[in-house]
This record gives structure tokens, C-alpha cells and sequence, in this order.
């Protein structure tokens, strides 16, 4: 297999590493504050990976997944995506509506919006801060677009989303987080994609070494 067309260093990877972990816990408030519960963003991977593995990231293929996604663009560019399955989609527009967890069975308007509005509040914290963390690049700026529902096999949703990546090269690179909600495991997922162009400039920009 050939190599990706971005390849960082382990500084640069460690760096980026702590720059998404200070947005994961900005973004871990943003959402405690809109649910009213004590909630908790971790990043479980940082990584780069053949396009053909990319469907096992979200687990059962048979299952389908709900993604709530934003362009980002500005500076650096590319993809966030809030993903769920239905199951825990629904529960969380139950507890939005103040309704009984368990009351929604479908994705009508109501509760797409419900998810929608909490991709924006997420995902804006999570950009938001990450825009701060680079060194001496101030000028930096991700800008979400409205976040877009979409439902279908995981497989299908993702390689729409890599499709950017994989253009270029045939490795895609993400950064994947896992939720925890009242001390509570959720199948939720925040996918951050950046694209090859975003990739490059980042390498450029960030330290080939510790310089500590």
C-alpha cells in the first residue's frame, strides 16, 4: 500500500493530539450547558487509516446511522460530524422535549431538530477552541456550515464523507471521540475530517520536534 500524502511527526502528532483534547473538553461543557446534565467529549482515536477500514469506525455495518454534518470552512477546511445510532438519536431529542426517554420512534422534523441543533452546539464549541490552540497563527478561523441530517448504512455515510481524502491519497486521517452523559456510555460519535489541503497546512505550520 503507498503511503499517505501527509505524513506528521510524533511531535506534531502530540501537539495536535493535545490541541483536540482542550476542544473535546470545551465542547464537553458546551454540552452539559444545552443538556443540563454532566457531560463528558474524550477523544478515543487520532489517526490515519486505509479508506477500506474506514466503515469498522462506527462498529455494526448492518445497523443504520444517523449523521449530523458541517462543512467547516475558512483556514483550515473539511468535515465535523456529530453520528448516532437511533436509538440514542431519539433519546436525546426525548430529553431536549423534556418528554419520557423512549417516547420517540421515528426521525420526524422535531426530532431532527433536536439533533441538529445539538450538532451546532457541540461542534461550533469543539471548532471554536481548536482555532485558538495553534501557535502564532491567529488568524486561523473554521467556519461551520448549518449541519445537515442525514440516515443511512455506515459504510455509505462514510465514504461520502472521506471522498475528499481518498481523492488524493488512500489513507484519511480523522479524529473520533467518544461521549459520556450522567457517568453514562452513549453511542454517540464526533468525527473531525479534515481535508489533504487542511492536512498540508498543518504540517507546515506545526513544530517538527519538541522544542521544549
Amino acid at each position: 500500500m503507498e503511503e499517505s500524502a501527509i505524513q506528521f511527526t510524533k511531535a506534531q502528532l502530540k501537539s495536535l493530539e493535545n490541541y483536540f483534547t482542550a476542544s473535546a473538553t470545551n465542547a464537553s461543557d458546551a454540552m452539559s450547558r444545552w443538556l443540563s446534565v454532566n457531560s463528558l467529549i474524550t477523544i478515543e482515536s487520532f489517526r490515519q487509516l486505509p479508506l477500506e477500514d474506514a466503515a469498522g469506525i462506527m462498529g455494526d455495518s448492518e445497523q443504520p446511522l444517523c449523521f449530523c454534518t458541517m462543512e467547516i470552512m475558512g483556514t483550515l477546511t473539511g468535515m465535523i460530524v456529530l453520528a448516532f445510532n437511533d436509538e440514542d438519536g431519539l433519546s436525546l431529542s426525548d430529553q431536549l422535549l423534556n418528554r419520557r426517554v423512549g417516547t420517540a420512534l421515528e426521525w420526524s422534523d422535531i426530532e431532527q431538530s433536536a439533533a441538529l441543533e445539538s450538532t451546532n452546539i457541540i461542534c461550533t464549541a469543539f471548532l471554536n477552541t481548536l482555532s485558538t490552540q495553534f501557535p502564532n497563527q491567529e488568524s486561523i478561523t473554521m467556519i461551520p456550515s448549518p449541519p445537515v441530517f442525514s440516515r443511512d448504512f455506515a459504510e455509505s455515510q462514510l465514504e461520502a464523507l472521506f471522498l475528499d481524502q481518498a481523492i488524493d491519497a488512500n489513507e484519511i486521517f480523522l479524529v473520533q471521540t467518544s461521549f459520556r452523559l450522567d457517568n453514562e456510555s452513549l453511542n454517540w460519535t464526533l468525527l473531525f475530517v479534515p481535508d489533504m489541503q487542511s492536512l498540508a497546512f498543518l504540517r507546515d505550520i506545526l513544530p517538527e520536534s519538541d522544542e521544549s
